[in-house]
């Protein structure tokens, strides 16, 4: 008998098509799930995450959805290649969905972020077009004018460690918060290391430090062209309740609000089943009421 749940034995059976997407200089790595022509739904990660964040989350959507991850420049597998801005990591995220198909069926794509990469989906909600989305998720992201600074300061040099056991131990979620399922927290550490000389090392690059926030979406927010709804963690030191009146008071009007019960900031890997049901429900939604204006603009 397996000790991990079946849930997370199926999700990680579930591998994803990994491939490198070439931007220029930038090289970026993708992970899809999913059929071709399906709907799209694009999801991004955090600050010194990595696409494989949303590697438990993706197959449970990837039944009806054609689902995308992403790791942005300096992070998981991407190269490293700063400068680093959330306005780069946006034009990444379009391209990313681009080549993974997600405007193929014809809806919009939705778009959810985690904390940080929450700042990203409110920069691709403002843009209209062809490659609009069909709506933001923003996932416990501290958008605010003065943003939250936690994490270490800018400047410390990575650590290597000997192997991969001793990285996996070390492994520290940023905010600290109590672990709800840790063999989840290990895998994910795992799946964020690098080969270097002399051992592993995390594979974001340490010039990240401080730079990568949802702070500069702040202003965007009142912007956005498409629904808007607000995920956050029931026990999360970073969407407090005044910080959710900030944001809520800035969004567009209409903005949804859904709280996920036992999950602090770190929402995907806390409370992975409840968050995919979650997003799985808005975008569903997405798909049916554009298929209805479909319907009607073609009658």
């Amino acid at each position: 008998m397996s000790a991990t749940p079946a849930w997370f034995d199926g999700a990680v059976a579930a591998a994803p098509e990994v491939s490198t997407l070439a931007l220029g200089d930038k090289r970026i790595e993708l992970l899809v799930w999913g059929d071709a022509g399906r709907p799209g739904l694009l999801l991004l990660h955090g600050s010194m995450a990595n696409a494989w964040w949303w590697a438990v989350i993706a197959p449970l959507l990837a039944d009806r959805f054609r689902v995308a991850a992403l790791s942005f420049s300096g992070m998981g597998a991407s190269a490293h290649n700063p400068p680093y801005t959330v306005a780069g990591y946006a034009d990444e995220a379009i391209a990313a969905a681009r080549a993974a198909g997600l405007f193929a069926s014809g809806v919009a794509p939705v778009v959810a972020g985690h904390s940080a990469g929450g700042g990203v989906a409110v920069q691709l909600a403002t843009r209209a077009g062809p490659e609009r989305c069909g709506a933001a998720i923003i996932v416990d992201s501290a958008i605010l004018p003065g943003g939250v600074e936690f994490g270490e300061p800018p400047g410390k040099p990575a650590r290597v460690y000997a192997t991969v056991a001793e990285a996996v131990a070390r492994y520290r979620l940023v905010p600290a918060q109590a672990i709800v399922h840790p063999f989840l927290v290990a895998w994910v550490a795992a799946k964020s290391l690098r080969r270097v000389p002399g051992g592993w090392t995390w594979s974001f690059d340490p010039a990240l430090r401080g730079t990568f926030s949802a702070r500069a979406a702040w202003d965007l927010l009142p912007r956005i062209q498409c629904p808007l709804h607000v995920v956050n963690g029931a026990q999360s030191s970073v969407t407090t309740p005044a910080r959710m009146a900030l944001i809520l008071a800035q969004a567009p009007a209409g903005t949804q609000v859904i709280e996920i019960a036992e999950a602090a900031h770190h929402v995907p890997i806390d409370q992975p089943l409840a968050l995919a049901e979650a997003i799985g429900a808005i975008a569903d939604e997405i798909v049916r009421s554009e298929g209805l204006a479909q319907g009607e603009t073609r009658s």
